[in-house]
């Protein structure tokens, strides 16, 4: 907690977890939820032993709202529907506040991991806070997430850029997901990472329409809003009142070319 002279204040709240194997803890012993869901780690929620690395899950999620903004899953309202959603889905960090450190994204992307082991120590967590720009899991971490987000390549595009063919890598892909095409583009030095990162540009959204031999085909795709035929009428009435669905369509572009990147959209 922060008090009135903004100095931090750490605070008792009784929802303490004791991690000794001859203890029994509030959360096996009474077998309910107790704290905030937002911050609580897929291992708590699934009932498994409280580890060392869920208190680094729920540093991280509350560092995440302190520098970026916004509560993990954020756009989820339903409470029913978040204990999914964090035993399920990868947090995906948001655009940093000012003045925040651009490596802090990969420290908290790191905290937010489904896997324990792939959580920093806390030890690793504070040397982060306190040398953000040299921390030595910041560098292997860096790699590992680079290393984690998986594309494909493009290797022969047709129907004038309607659709392409694409390298699966051996990977088990389903057909009807969605992804994004991206180029890659002249390498940027960034002096906070010190060291050179390739960026991306966006260039289409496509879905895997079939897989033939590991080699999958797509098709590129938009997306309108189509009124209904309620709203329509309505309309028609000069009363004002919106009502309708975003519809996918098929999309002729000459922009997608041999070599781009497809990315999985994240859930």
């Amino acid at each position: 907690m922060i008090d009135a002279n903004e100095r931090a204040v750490l605070m008792d709240i009784g929802v303490a977890e004791i991690t000794a194997d001859v203890e029994h803890t509030m959360h096996t012993s009474v077998k309910e939820f107790v704290g905030s869901v937002r911050t609580a780690s897929p291992q708590f929620i699934l009932g498994e032993r409280y580890d060392a690395k869920d208190d680094v899950y729920s540093l991280g999620a509350t560092c995440h709202f302190m520098f970026t903004g916004k509560r993990l899953f954020d756009e989820v309202e339903r409470k029913p529907v978040l204990p999914i959603m964090i035993v399920t889905a990868v947090p995906q960090v948001a655009a940093l506040q000012p003045d925040v450190p651009a490596p802090m994204k990969v420290l908290l992307q790191a905290s937010l991991h489904r896997t324990r082991e792939r959580r920093p120590s806390l030890a690793e967590f504070i040397e982060c806070l306190e040398r953000p720009d040299n921390a030595a899991i910041l560098s292997r971490e860096l790699e590992r997430q680079g290393a984690e987000e998986r594309s494909y390549s493009v290797i022969r595009v047709m129907d004038n850029g309607a659709s392409f063919f694409a390298d699966l890598a051996g990977d088990d892909v389903s057909p009807g997901s969605e992804y994004t095409i991206v180029r890659k583009l002249a390498p940027l030095s960034v002096p906070s990472y010190q060291k050179d990162i390739v960026p991306e540009k966006w260039i289409a959204e496509a879905v895997l329409k079939h897989i033939n031999q590991n080699v999958g085909y797509f098709k590129i795709i938009g997306k309108r809003w189509e009124e209904s035929r309620h709203a329509t009428g309505i309309a028609s009435l000069g009363l004002s009142l919106s009502g309708g669905r975003w519809v996918e369509f098929e999309k002729f572009t000459d922009t997608v070319r041999e070599g781009d990147l497809v990315l999985k959209n994240s859930v």
